[in-house]
């Protein structure tokens, strides 16, 4: 039985590559929307769904006509609620509640001390 083993070009055995997989705070920081954007387009779905649950209702036929379809609830308030929600989800995805992280640059910067000009 042959031992596969990988080679470099120069001849020299590579070592194997380890993977490990990514703790679940690690997964947390990298992962660009928090929790607080996932509930917020949790409820900007939720006024999307009402204001097209506002939008329904019966028609009008060739029978009859129903001026139901003319109501303020349907031609206005359920329109305005889910534009509100369509808002509301690019804000969600958009919103960053993190703070950055200190890089080196702001820590020098915080270390040194600033005179006033007299």
């Amino acid at each position: 039985m042959m031992n596969k083993t990988n080679y470099n070009k120069k001849g020299v055995a590579k070592a194997a590559a380890t993977t490990t997989q990514p703790t679940a705070a690690e997964n947390a920081a990298t992962f660009p929307l928090s929790p607080l954007n996932m509930w917020m387009m949790v409820g900007s779905v939720v006024l999307i769904v009402l204001g097209f649950l506002l939008m329904l209702g019966p028609g009008t036929t060739q029978e009859a006509f129903n001026p139901d379809i003319f109501s303020t609830r349907r031609i206005v308030i359920g329109p305005l609620i889910s534009f509100i929600g369509f808002v509301a989800m690019a804000f969600a995805i958009i919103y960053n509640n993190r703070k950055p992280a200190n890089t080196p640059a702001d820590a020098e910067n915080e270390n040194t001390v600033t005179s006033e000009p007299q």
